[in-house]
């Protein structure tokens, strides 16, 4: 069963043992003929008695042999001697995944560095290249997970473990009642027993080895092996950024789309994964699209076809039942109270299937306009024009609805969206009357929220519709009608916040609210009303990063406004510091931490330290902006380089007037340059 460092098999001389699992041991080894390190796995002669053991590790084999690519362990020699079964492969100098998660969630100083969703995706990336090859050559891994893939000192993911691999040209050699893989990556197709699988459930693996990458959690938690079998069957997992608002909305997306429960929906090859990581680090559109309310309920539907169909059959004989309810409680006048009650149990029952009927075109609607909104620049004229015709016949429906419930009490809340929906609709076609509408809508949000026993719905509809009529307003240049509705957004995502204080979503959709109003009340001349609204941006951020102390976006947005005020002094410059820091630990990719984090230094005076961070900050954004040019600009100014200040407030001046919408955030950053070189001018001259 073991095998002590010295032990000999054939031409390889034991070293040490590495791990050991299901399908036997694996050693370090030296091949003696040839002076090379090598993994050797082993199949000790006691499981080789058993024909099915023996066969598997033979599979792993030759599946790994027949295979070659960058990302998958080679295999260099297959061997026998003395009734043990080996095969040698290359020796990965590393961690496994496995390893590094479970480093990465322990306790306190214990944590490592955590990977960033970006490198999370190259090395899903990398793993889903090795996947589609081994699937071209007709090889199933069927047992993907943290553990089988291995990071080497460069940074390389390899795939390694084929025990429970399937090859085209072989029989499967898992017997009725056995389950191929690990359960806490299973696809449902495994965990239901199937016999027939495909590459489809290796993206399913992946994908769930992604999202514990990412969240530092699996899928699907537990030690009961049949309760995990049901829940990877009929629960959904919970959603990535719900976990960690960090995690760019299109990576949660692809890993949604890898884990989807039927494989028609998922990805339907590791190279169409591995094309959608692709565009994700390339920062293009990617293909998946998030899952709605609709589709999601459809789905389910598929899964619980039983349920579904006794339900649809209750809804039918309901129906049925109520209508001649009606019609006898006309006929006999509402002889009766139990009768009045049906009456009201049918009308409540009526309404809940409008309701329902209503929430599931409106999704539906809301897809399809996400959709235009994110693609309309890239679109053809033609695609236009059919958006535009989506968009009228969509603003026809909103407005029967508004009309046909306008007057029912207990329709407010669906007459509340559509009229919604009916502002947002004009705006996009600039139609009149778009901002009656969304007026309109506001005032029922508002009385609904003194009737409402859960208030909470219909004031979060109620932020939606002020946000929307502010990007109108913003449009329209109505900067003061912007403020006014900007104050009244912040009232209403405050008491959000004061609901739900551990919930971090409204605090952050909060903080976005406060930072347009300091900004258009700088813009308007209201100075000492937009410190105020930086002041209560500064105290939402430091509340957010109480409850999120890695939420990098927070920490380097209390940075920059700590190092960008008017009166900043020396400890907020101090803070600053540490908070750009925080966040650049956190994502030293951002190029805009590294900005921020230059900004700090030059407010605290080190002036060598600020170049350097600014200067990294426009190598990792492509030469950067006027937001590092007119930093850097003041710092050069100090170190004595005049010429080189000049050229960079230039540089900054013409990517100003090319960048209009910028023109406000920078104007204040723009004077203070200005007046740091005309300052240090006048000392120069009096020094002459």
């Amino acid at each position: 069963a073991d095998a002590d460092p010295g032990f000999t098999l054939d031409d390889f001389l034991i070293l040490r043992e590495i791990g050991r699992g299901g399908m036997g041991i694996v050693y370090e080894a030296e091949q003696r003929s040839l002076g090379r390190r090598v993994a050797l796995k082993v199949l000790p002669a006691a499981a080789a008695l058993d024909p099915r053991q023996r066969a598997r590790f033979l599979v792993e084999a030759q599946a790994a042999a027949a295979l070659s690519h960058p990302s998958i362990v080679p295999i260099f020699a297959v061997g026998h001697d003395r009734g043990v079964d080996y095969f040698a492969m290359q020796l990965i100098e590393g961690r496994s995944l496995a390893e590094i998660i479970r480093d990465q969630a322990g306790p306190g100083d214990d944590r490592g560095e955590r990977t960033s969703p970006r490198e999370a995706a190259r090395m899903a990336l990398e793993a889903a290249s090795a996947l589609e090859h081994a699937h071209s050559l007709g090889v199933l891994h069927r047992d993907v997970k943290p553990a089988n893939l291995l990071l080497d000192q460069q940074g390389r993911i390899w795939v390694a473990d084929f025990g429970l691999a399937r090859l085209c040209s072989g029989g499967d050699l898992t017997q009725t009642g056995d389950l191929p893989g690990t359960p806490r990556y299973m696809s449902p197709e495994q965990a239901a027993g199937g016999r027939v699988l495909d590459q489809r459930t290796d993206v399913y693996s992946l994908g769930a080895t992604l999202y514990e990458l990412l969240s530092l959690r699996p899928a699907y938690e537990g030690n009961d092996r049949q309760d995990l079998l049901r829940r990877i069957l009929e629960v959904e997992p919970a959603d990535l950024r719900a976990i960690d608002p960090c995690i760019p909305r299109e990576l949660a997306t692809i890993v949604a789309k890898a884990m989807e429960k039927a494989p028609d929906d998922r990805y339907q090859s590791a190279q169409a994964l591995a094309d959608d990581l692709d565009r994700f680090l390339a920062d293009q559109p990617i293909q998946a699209r998030a899952i709605g309310i609709i589709d999601r309920g459809a789905r389910w539907s598929r899964r619980h076809r039983r349920a579904t169909a006794g339900a649809i059959a209750a809804l039918v004989l309901g129906a049925l039942l109520s209508t001649l309810g009606m019609v006898l409680l006309w006929r006999e006048q509402r002889k009766t109270h139990a009768a009045l009650i049906e009456a009201r149990a049918s009308k409540r029952a009526e309404r809940e299937a409008l309701l329902f009927t209503f929430a599931a075109s409106d999704q539906v609607a809301q897809n399809a306009l996400a959709v235009i909104a994110e693609s309309r620049a890239a679109r053809a004229r033609t695609d236009l024009e059919r958006d535009r015709g989506f968009l009228r016949k969509a603003l026809g429906y909103y407005e029967q609805i508004a009309e046909r419930y306008d007057r029912d009490p207990d329709m407010g809340l669906v007459v509340a969206a559509a009229l919604h929906r009916i502002g947002f609709l004009r705006g996009s076609l600039e139609l009149p009357a778009a901002e009656d509408a969304l007026r309109k809508s506001i005032r029922i949000y508002t009385t609904l929220l003194e009737s409402e026993d859960d208030p909470r719905p219909a004031r979060e509809q109620l932020a939606f519709a002020h946000g929307d009529l502010v990007t109108l307003l913003r449009s329209s240049g109505r900067l003061a009608a912007n403020i006014q509705c900007l104050e009244s957004l912040e009232t209403i995502r405050q008491s959000l916040v004061e609901t739900a204080p551990d919930d971090p979503f409204p605090l952050t959709s909060l903080t976005y609210n406060q930072a347009e109003l300091a900004e258009l009340l700088d813009e308007l001349g209201r100075n000492r009303d937009a410190e105020s609204a930086r002041a209560r941006l500064a105290n939402s951020f430091a509340r957010l990063i109480e409850l999120k102390p890695d939420d990098a976006r927070a920490c380097n947005g209390l940075a920059w406004l700590l190092a960008t005020r008017a009166e900043a002094s020396p400890h907020d410059a101090a803070r600053a510091i540490d908070l750009a820091r925080r966040a650049i630990a956190t994502n030293p990719a951002a190029g805009a931490y590294w900005n921020t984090l230059g900004a700090a230094l030059y407010q605290a005076g080190d002036l060598k330290a600020a170049s350097t961070a600014l200067e990294e900050s426009m190598k990792r954004r492509s030469g950067g902006d006027a937001y590092d040019w007119l930093f850097l600009a003041m710092a050069r100014r100090g170190l004595g380089d005049r010429d080189g200040s000049r050229r960079l407030v230039d540089q900054a001046d013409a990517w100003i007037a090319a960048h209009p919408d910028h023109e406000r955030t920078l104007k204040r950053l723009r004077d203070e340059a200005a007046r740091s070189q005309a300052a240090r001018s006048q000392g120069e001259a009096a020094a002459r």
